[in-house]
């Protein structure tokens, strides 16, 4: 009711959704002026030494699920959700022309498939000349190769109602490598 009269209001949850995002970056302690290899001659320098590494960590507990106009009898949350049954989809029917919307747009203990993604380059950095420098570049998207799954299917009258089949949009590890020339 509070959408048709443009009232704003507080939903209450005793289990909100969380997010956290981390990076960080490490010089590998290898090579000239590094604690191992430090007195290396210049070709194992080259080999070994100046790298460093990059990553970042996203996760999420997982968005509220944001349910269309329907007739719903009760809560439709379940205990232990699975990809195939994400919620009770028996709760719910397809409403009924010209009758305003009664059912929420989520319910508080109800959210989709949770979250988490780790990226990562490894790099180093070379003299070529008195001018030019080069960096060489590793990159990895989804280093773990996790499956994240998108939120379930909220149409009451497909087949997949209530299934979280697709995936999100993370897709799977991506590995990228390249080398530049700075001058």
């Amino acid at each position: 009711m509070d959408a048709y009269t443009d009232t704003l209001r507080w939903v209450d949850s005793a289990n909100p959704h969380h997010r956290f995002t981390g990076a960080g970056t490490y010089q590998l302690p290898f090579g000239k002026g590094r604690h191992f290899l430090g007195t290396a001659n210049a070709l194992v320098d080259g080999v070994l030494g100046g790298w460093q590494i990059a990553g970042s960590w996203t996760a999420n507990s997982g968005s509220y699920l944001q349910f269309p106009g329907l007739a719903v009898t009760g809560d439709p949350t379940i205990s232990d959700p699975t990809p195939a049954r994400w919620f009770d989809t028996s709760k719910f029917a397809q409403l009924s022309p010209f009758v305003i919307r009664t059912n929420p747009d989520h319910y508080r203990d109800l959210r989709g498939p949770i979250y988490w993604n780790i990226d990562s380059t490894l790099s180093k950095r070379f003299k070529l000349t008195e001018k030019f420098n080069a960096e060489l570049k590793a990159e990895a998207y989804n280093l773990t190769n996790r499956l994240n799954r998108a939120n379930p299917d909220l149409g009451v009258t497909s087949t997949t109602f209530g299934q979280s089949l697709r995936q999100g949009v993370t897709v799977g590890r991506q590995v990228e490598i390249g080398m530049r020339i700075l001058f």
